[in-house]
């Protein structure tokens, strides 16, 4: 091989080798959170607002150094996560219907864009039931609901105010049941009722979203 030949050969091979160096740094920054100096990043707290019908979850988040997030979420037990990139400490996932028990994870992207490891993750339990009827009884008032598909069982809460400020509340262990008659209340009172479907997993109860509003006035 002359000279002129072997110049060129190096002059190719180094090419060859900056190439492959590049592909696999963005490989790294794209395919492997969590490795070397990546950001962490920590859901610090997360909240449901809404009631039956559409509903939100709004999810706040920290990380050192950390200049963006990647929020991720799906139903618990899928495969697919649904993925969001944001600059905000909070994000707001919108429109769910009642889908079941999400999951929800974060992570932080630093300023070269490596990904940090996604922060273990957090449960909301979006599902509500429908509150069909609330009947006045001899000092009680019975409630109806639907079904829910999944539930574990149900939470009624009642209260004398139409807020519930200072409501009490009556856990059902059946997902069967589909009503409940609330006793021992004061005649002529008029008492307001919600109630929401309850699901344990994994050991830990979670709480859905509260119905819709009915009332009846205990006779």
């Amino acid at each position: 091989m002359g000279k002129r030949s072997r110049r060129r050969f190096i002059v190719v091979l180094m090419a060859l080798v900056m190439i492959f160096t590049s592909i696999l740094s963005v490989s790294a920054v794209t395919d492997s959170p969590g490795g070397g100096d990546a950001p962490k990043a920590v859901i610090t707290s997360m909240s449901t607002t809404g009631n039956y019908g559409a509903k939100t979850i709004r999810v706040n988040y920290s990380g050192k150094n950390a200049v963006s997030y990647r929020v991720r979420y799906r139903i618990k037990g899928t495969s697919k996560w649904t993925i969001k990139t944001t600059t905000s400490k909070q994000y707001t996932i919108t429109g769910l219907k009642d889908n079941g028990l999400y999951e929800l994870q974060v992570a932080g992207v630093n300023s070269d864009g490596k990904i940090g490891a996604y922060h273990s993750p957090v449960y909301r339990y979006i599902q509500t039931a429908k509150l069909t009827s609330a009947t006045a009884g001899s000092k009680s008032v019975t409630v109806k609901w639907n079904k829910v598909s999944g539930a574990t069982g149900y939470q009624i809460l009642y209260s004398t105010s139409k807020d519930l400020k200072g409501y009490k509340k009556i856990n059902i262990s059946s997902g069967s049941t589909t009503s409940y008659t609330i006793k021992n209340l004061t005649k002529g009172k008029t008492y307001y009722v919600k109630v929401r479907p309850v699901k344990k997993s994994g050991g830990k109860t979670y709480y859905g979203v509260l119905s819709n509003l009915k009332s009846a006035t205990a006779k």
